[in-house]
């Protein structure tokens, strides 16, 4: 009986959990994709790579069968009010995930996907929702750029990604809610939205921060428990006015703040921060009160690295700035600041 019961489950995990196409397999007509089970019955698992080609293509259905694609898997097919409720099944995508393709008034939802082994990349495919309910981890880059907008995108789950994420022109910037860090860059371009408010959980970008030549975001109010960042640029955002978030960050490598021309307030910044690196504020304006706490605590250095013109009044030169900030100790008197003074008793 033993053996018997040994000998029953090997079959039957073979038969739920086969595999097939170790090289790679190209779809180019819906036929082809129809006739899927019937081709490879069985087949679970795809060791290869994936890729659907063409605007022959309305959907995926039969692929409904896989739950594991070894390889990459990409889209460069039309699927014209079409959807890929096919692959609902697809729990791993070992490589990299590519849709350069038009899902237009469809879905690119693949609500079972957990692990994606390489980078995501989606690109002007135009669906109205991107759907990745229970995605966890990428072990790659997030690069997203569609101008159609998705009104509906869900990565509620995902809290691992190794590289840089990437979001242009888009509509909703109030993503990724699990993400804690990102061990690569963060770059918001091109954007809809008139706020960046998202990422109430992220606390660490290794990279830098890019939030440039976004032409509608008014206030930057997210990243309220962030801890650090390697580089903060907030440049050429042609309706910013308010920089309000950041409050619980400790440390920036360096900042460049420059070509906002209705920047008028950074008092998310106007904390202690560690600042070790250049301070870059130029070309903004409307901003007038630079004399926030990271700043002040650097200015009356001999050599402060601050970069300050074409600001407001009062933010033009390093000394504007001084006037509105502490004087430093002097504690023996011989009119030297403590803080560039070698012998102070």
């Amino acid at each position: 009986f033993i053996l018997f019961t040994i000998f029953w489950v090997i079959i039957w995990n073979s038969s739920v959990a086969q595999s097939c196409i170790p090289s790679v397999i190209v779809f180019t007509t819906q036929a082809q994709i129809d006739n899927f089970p019937t081709d490879y019955p069985g087949c679970t698992i795809i060791d290869g790579n994936v890729g659907l080609y063409g605007s022959d293509i309305t959907n995926v259905d039969g692929l409904n069968q896989v739950v594991k694609i070894g390889g990459s898997l990409q889209f460069t097919s039309t699927l014209n009010s079409g959807n890929t409720a096919g692959l609902n099944n697809l729990t791993e995508i070992g490589g990299t995930f590519s849709v350069n393709s038009s899902i237009t008034n469809g879905s690119l939802s693949l609500p079972s996907l957990i692990k994606i082994g390489g980078s995501l990349m989606i690109n002007n495919s135009g669906p109205t929702e991107m759907v990745f309910t229970n995605l966890d981890s990428i072990k790659g880059n997030i690069s997203i750029s569609d101008s159609y907008g998705p009104t509906n995108i869900d990565f509620n789950s995902l809290s691992y990604v190794s590289g840089s994420i990437s979001l242009i022109y888009l509509y909703d910037l109030n993503l990724f809610p699990q993400l804690d860090t990102i061990h690569g860059s963060l770059t918001f371009q091109h954007s809809h939205s008139n706020n960046i408010s998202g990422f109430s959980n992220l606390k660490i970008i290794e990279g830098s921060l890019n939030v440039i030549s976004n032409n509608n975001v008014v206030d930057i109010t997210g990243f309220q428990n962030i801890d650090s960042i390697g580089y903060l640029e907030i440049n050429n955002n042609s309706l910013l006015q308010n920089i309000t978030g950041f409050s619980g960050i400790n440390k920036i490598t360096a900042i460049n703040v420059a070509g906002n021309p209705f920047l008028s307030d950074i008092t998310g910044l106007n904390h202690p921060i560690i600042i070790p690196g250049q301070i870059i504020i130029t070309n903004n304006i409307f901003l007038s009160a630079c004399d926030i706490e990271p700043i002040c605590s650097r200015i009356w250095l001999n050599n402060p690295n601050i970069n300050v013109s074409n600001n407001g009044p009062g933010c033009n030169t390093i000394s504007e700035i001084q006037q509105n900030c502490p004087v430093p100790p002097d504690t023996d008197g011989d009119g030297v600041y403590d803080i560039n003074d070698n012998c102070i008793n």
